[in-house]
């Protein structure tokens, strides 16, 4: 059964030696996101000693993978400098992220960082841009999260270390919440597909997968999987139910307004009724301080207090020989690498004016969005990334696929547009 046609839709301007080193790089860059580079099954980091060992394998290939992704995106030189014009927050974000550097009392680490980060960008952007159609992309995951489904249920039921002390799954992955994570992304992702395929045979093998990874999100225990996945499920039926009212021309007012009222009373009942949740909580084998993340929150918030306006610099916070973590891992003893709150990292890393530029960011995506007639299946990872970062850190953090298809679901947008514009205007 032939799933795609081998016709690409390639731009004719590419050279097509670099055409083929662009899809190798982000075939290669997939499968390690999601794969990961170090052993499977291994337990989490519990001491210092092993945190503060640097994985060199993991170097080499992101290293390796981010040498080559700048290697093509020097011959698409022209095409970035208009992306940039085009889409200028994300830019300034990089800028004001990279000048954070300066005041860090960590810079080398906080460099190191950055570069790591710039993979997650460079990356999809150079074979986004060797490529006419994003749409072209899709079998690159579809053959990837296929493979990780299966290797994951395969594991889980034959392999005792694919689940943790307490029973639940969490596949090749160090821990139940980041197997949790990736199940969101491969659930969205198998709905695009299915959306997009035209075969039968296709649409059956896209269903098997939605459902599997729904199964392999409530097996793995995750409560901000399981709440997100629950979230964007309501979110879902919202958009198609105010399509009733699209015949007297009031379908998006009544889809605000559902999603407005529904986050307002959200909010609401948590700050001011919280033991309402209590029994849900109970549910999920969890308390109301979210598995001590209040803890955390109050505690990183007292310390980014102390640099407010720019930060402690760009990923310069979360240094295990820093003093600060240091005493912190006296109280927190389960080691914990982030804030465990996305925001809240980035407010503590680059202060206001980096969070500032943040929101614009996704402002200036959603605006984009609306006025954008295509391409628009992708914004579920946005949103997504946007509910999963209020209780994990995982924004701007490398190698975290939730933070990968946030900026890849970004830049399939921009330059989608970026093309439109061009064809426009030939």
């Amino acid at each position: 059964m032939q799933l795609y046609s081998s016709n690409n839709e390639i731009n004719e301007n590419n050279n097509p030696y670099l055409f083929k080193l662009a899809k190798i790089t982000f075939a290669l860059y997939l499968f390690f996101i999601f794969f990961g580079t170090s052993l499977p099954f291994r337990e989490k980091t519990r001491n210092l000693e092993s945190i503060s060992t640097s994985n060199t394998l993991n170097q080499i290939i992101f290293g390796t993978l981010f040498i080559l992704s700048i290697i093509l995106l020097i011959d698409k030189r022209k095409e970035v400098i208009q992306l940039i014009k085009r889409e200028k927050y994300f830019f300034i974000f990089l800028v004001w992220c990279l000048l954070s550097i300066l005041w860090s009392e960590y810079p080398f680490v906080s460099f190191k960082r950055y570069i790591q980060y710039l993979t997650t960008i460079t990356v999809p952007l150079a074979i986004l841009l060797y490529f006419k159609n994003s749409d072209e992309l899709l079998k690159y995951f579809f053959y990837i999260l296929s493979a990780y489904i299966i290797i994951s249920l395969a594991t889980i039921f034959t392999i005792p270390m694919a689940r943790n002390e307490q029973g639940y799954w969490r596949g090749i992955h160090t821990d139940k919440n980041g197997f949790g994570q990736i199940t969101i992304m491969l659930i969205i992702f198998f709905s695009i597909h299915f959306g997009k395929s035209t075969s039968l045979k296709i649409k059956v093998l896209d269903m098997f997968f939605i459902l599997t990874s729904i199964v392999l999100t409530v097996g793995s225990g995750s409560s901000t999987a399981l709440i997100t996945l629950s979230f964007l499920i309501a979110l879902w039926i919202s958009f198609n139910l105010d399509k009733l009212f699209n015949p007297i021309g009031i379908r998006k007012t009544i889809s605000l307004i559902i999603i407005f009222f529904s986050l307002l009373f959200l909010f609401i009942t948590i700050f001011l009724y919280p033991e309402l949740f209590q029994p849900i909580m109970d549910a999920m084998g969890k308390d109301l301080t979210f598995s001590g993340r209040i803890d955390i929150w109050n505690d990183i918030w007292l310390k980014a207090k102390d640099h407010l306006l720019m930060g402690a610099g760009f990923r310069g916070f979360w240094v295990i020989d820093s003093p600060t973590i240091i005493e912190l891992y006296q109280k927190y003893i389960w080691l914990p690498n982030e804030a465990h709150n996305g925001y809240l990292d980035i407010l503590n890393e680059i202060g206001i004016v980096g969070i500032i530029l943040f929101f614009m960011i996704i402002i200036n995506y959603f605006v984009n969005l609306i006025k954008e007639k295509s391409n628009r299946d992708w914004s579920w990872f946005v949103v997504a990334s946007i509910i999963l970062n209020i209780t994990e850190s995982k924004f701007i953090t490398p190698k975290a696929v939730t933070g990968v298809m946030f900026i890849y679901a970004y830049l399939v947008l921009f330059t989608g547009i970026m093309k439109k514009k061009q064809i426009e205007n030939e």
